[in-house]
């Protein structure tokens, strides 16, 4: 075998779905180093190795180890290829982490989805559909923990692969915080909301869930947000989180300013409160929601 022909036919599998060599080797279990050899000739994989390759992406073993054999890692996944939720609950469920990236990846090349597009018509609606499965009984809770793990996995890993192209340097005179509601437990649209803040350019601070109030309050003091963004989807937390805004504005006054987002933003009347803005219903618009408030109490 002519290992440079396969090393150069095993960079250009990595390339065509823009991984970089030290992605692929996390994926692969492997050092950057080591996936450099392979693409310069200078190593050959192991069989088990060789699996693994061809599992991620999606070519079979013959046509992996033949450097004159035609394969993409979208060949599985023609122009025309339909995506779809159910196919990728599917492999979240029974496939290991590293099918789930290929899948997305190929479908967010495929669409030529930004981040933020990729994260409102791919994750969030999975886990809309989740939601409902388990409520309905069609999944189990431990089922419904799993797709969550893996789409947290799959909101770092699409998020940092956009960061080496076109993050942009903080302006640390932007900043956000976010949390969620007292009692909640889903984050991960706030988490998503977080990192393409951090891409526009924010200094982010995230918190997530189950925050204690008095460490929220001196988290406030500590980074001086201009801009807090709660995430609120059940209704049984919304007197929780009316009585957590009404405290903030006491301490702070009219900064920072509050956005919410979620379901269960619309109970909250936004009139008794000095500071707090209608809610966001998509990522986006909190992208833009929050840059206008910010706009407008610095002027």
């Amino acid at each position: 075998m002519d290992v440079n022909a396969w090393g150069a036919k095993f960079k250009n599998l990595r390339t065509a779905l823009d991984l970089t060599q030290a992605e692929l080797g996390k994926m692969l279990g492997l050092s950057q180093v080591t996936v450099a050899n392979y693409e310069q000739g200078k190593r050959f994989p192991k069989y088990d190795t060789l699996l693994d390759i061809a599992r991620i992406f999606s070519v079979s073993l013959d046509i992996l180890i033949n450097p004159n054999a035609n394969s993409s890692p979208s060949s599985h996944f023609p122009p025309g290829f339909l995506f779809g939720l159910d196919q990728l609950i599917a492999i979240l469920l029974n496939k290991p982490l590293e099918d789930a990236i290929t899948y997305t990846a190929s479908w967010k090349q495929q669409e030529k989805l930004g981040l933020a597009a990729f994260f409102e018509t791919v994750l969030i609606p999975v886990l809309v559909k989740t939601g409902e499965d388990w409520f309905q009984g069609d999944i189990l809770i431990s089922e419904e923990h799993l797709i969550s793990a893996k789409v947290r996995e799959l909101i770092f890993f699409h998020s940092n692969r956009e960061s080496e192209h076109t993050a942009a340097f903080p302006d640390t005179a932007w900043r956000w915080m976010g949390f969620c509601a007292p009692g909640e437990k889903h984050e991960l649209a706030l988490l998503m909301l977080a990192h393409i803040l951090r891409l526009e350019g924010w200094h982010t601070v995230y918190l997530g869930t189950q925050l204690p109030f008095n460490d929220l309050l001196e988290a406030i003091g500590k980074y001086k947000p201009d801009v807090l963004g709660i995430s609120i989807t059940m209704e049984e937390n919304v007197a929780g989180l009316e009585l957590y805004i009404k405290q903030i504005e006491e301490k702070f006054g009219g900064k920072p300013a509050i956005i919410l987002g979620g379901q269960g933003a619309a109970l909250i009347d936004t009139s008794r409160f000095a500071a707090v803005y209608a809610g966001a219903k998509t990522l986006m618009e909190g992208v833009r929601l929050a840059a206008q408030v910010l706009i407008n109490n610095k002027a």
